[in-house]
């Protein structure tokens, strides 16, 4: 598919007509205290995180997508006429956030829109481009782009505490081709202070190399 300046005015035009929409759905989930909290029977990081997923899903069921919730631990949303193109692209973000901590001006989950910000606990990491990869999914649809690969948005529920949402879908679900991050603004988190621990163990003494 060749990216030509009429396709750029398409996407544009199409994101203006839905900028509100999504902000709106954006700050729909940030409303969610999503942090980790106890497991209990469907919600295997709370209940939050339950209600997170499961509003996330309404929303793309709302737009005409294909919704699955992998028990609590991954949604995925889908069109279901592309399934059976070669290979897929997953489009991977998170819905749980890390506790909100105090200081906060505006209150973490009860979002404002100002200035052209949407404020609030989630909206960057990772609510926010959450939502994004569902609109980028309905715009390639909408606008009938001419694809070789099936698109699928991933989003998961614990990002920030353990990894044990990848550690489920990657052993009981079918795994796209490639899987790109839509995490935050940064291209790159090497550590966040904290959360990150660590250990090292070495086997044996290594020798220094000869002079």
């Amino acid at each position: 598919m060749k990216i030509t300046a009429i396709l750029e005015k398409q996407v544009d035009q199409w994101i203006s007509e839905h900028q509100k929409q999504l902000a709106e759905e954006i700050c729909r989930l940030i409303r969610y205290p999503s942090i980790l909290e106890e497991p209990s029977p469907g919600a295997p990081f709370g209940r939050s995180c339950r209600e997170v997923l499961e509003s996330y899903l309404e929303i793309g069921k709302s737009h005409d997508l294909a919704v699955q919730n992998h028990e609590g631990y991954m949604g995925e949303l889908t069109i279901p006429e592309w399934q059976s193109r070669p290979a897929s692209i997953g489009l991977l973000g998170h819905l749980d956030v890390v506790p909100a901590g105090d200081g906060w001006i505006y209150q973490p989950f009860e979002p404002e829109v100002k200035d052209g910000f949407i404020i609030g606990r989630g909206s960057q990491d990772n609510k926010g481009p959450c939502m994004a990869a569902m609109y980028t999914l309905l715009c390639l649809r909408d606008l009938n782009l001419p694809l070789q690969y099936d698109i699928r948005v991933l989003a998961r529920t614990n990002e920030e505490s353990g990894m044990g949402d990848v550690t489920y879908y990657t052993a009981h679900c079918r795994v796209p081709d490639l899987v790109l991050v839509t995490d935050s603004g940064f291209p790159i988190c090497y550590g966040e202070r904290g959360i990150v621990s660590g250990q090292m163990i070495s086997a044996q003494t290594v020798p220094p190399p000869p002079r």
